[in-house]
C-alpha cells in the first residue's frame, strides 16, 4: 500500500462522499464499511441500552437458578457477576448509542501497525470471551453470519485462524488538538499484507474522550 494524505472538510469532518474518494483507506473492522461509505445510517452490531438491561435480567434469573440449586452463596456470587457485566454492558451501550447519534467522520493516520498469531495458553480464555461476546451479540441487530464471524474471531465455538492486527493511530480534531489510540481486531486475511504507517484511517468522533476507530 502507498500512504495517502486526506483533506478534511470545511468543518474538520468528512462527508460520506469525501470518504469514498480516499485512496488506500484502511478499515480495521470491515463490518463498518457500509456505514462509513453512507450506504447505511447505523453501525452493525451495536448493543443497545435496552438489550443490556435484558441481558442483566437474564443474568438475575440465571443467578436465581444457581442459588436454588447450589445454595444462596453461589447464587449471590453469580448475581454479582451478572450485575457487574450488565452495568458494564449498559455503560458501553450508552456510549455506542451516543457515537451513533452524535459521531462524525474524522480522518486519522496509522502511526504503527503489527500483527501476531494466537499466543500459546490463551485458547481457553479466548473461548470464554467468545461465548460472552456471542451471547451479547444475540441481542444486537447483526446477521447470523456476522455473529458466527465475531464468535470465531474471539476463539469461541467455531475454530478460526486467529491473527490479531494491532493499530496505533493519531488524528487531529477540528479544534486542532492531537488525539491517539490503539485498536485490535482479528484479521487473518492480513497475515503477510498489513497496511503501512501513514495509511489513512477513519474515526467516528464525538469529542476528545469518545471516539472509535472504524
Amino acid at each position: 500500500m502507498v500512504a495517502s494524505s486526506v483533506t478534511q472538510g470545511t468543518n474538520g469532518y468528512l462527508s460520506h462522499d469525501q470518504v469514498s474518494s480516499i485512496q488506500n483507506l484502511f478499515l480495521l473492522e470491515l463490518k463498518n464499511k457500509d456505514f462509513v461509505l453512507g450506504t447505511v445510517t447505523r453501525r452493525p452490531n451495536a448493543l443497545t441500552p435496552m438489550a443490556s438491561i435484558l441481558l442483566l435480567l437474564i443474568g438475575v434469573v440465571v443467578a436465581g437458578v444457581f442459588g436454588f440449586a447450589a445454595g444462596w452463596a453461589v447464587g449471590l456470587i453469580t448475581a454479582a457477576i451478572f450485575v457487574v457485566l450488565g452495568v458494564a454492558a449498559f455503560v458501553s451501550a450508552r456510549r455506542q448509542k451516543r457515537l451513533d447519534e452524535d459521531g462524525k467522520l474524522l480522518s486519522a493516520t496509522i502511526s504503527n501497525v503489527s500483527g501476531r498469531g494466537r499466543a500459546p495458553g490463551v485458547t481457553t480464555l479466548m473461548r470464554i470471551l467468545g461465548i460472552i461476546g456471542f451471547l451479547i451479540d444475540l441481542f444486537s441487530d447483526s446477521s447470523y453470519q456476522e455473529r458466527r464471524a465475531l464468535n470465531s474471531g474471539l476463539g469461541g465455538f467455531q475454530p478460526a485462524d486467529f491473527y490479531e492486527v494491532r493499530i496505533t493511530y493519531t488524528a487531529t480534531t477540528p479544534s486542532g488538538s492531537q488525539i491517539s489510540g490503539v485498536a485490535k481486531q482479528n484479521r487473518p486475511e492480513l497475515r503477510g499484507s498489513l497496511p503501512i504507517e501513514g495509511d489513512p484511517l477513519m474515526l467516528l468522533y464525538v469529542d476528545a474522550r469518545l471516539y472509535k476507530l472504524m
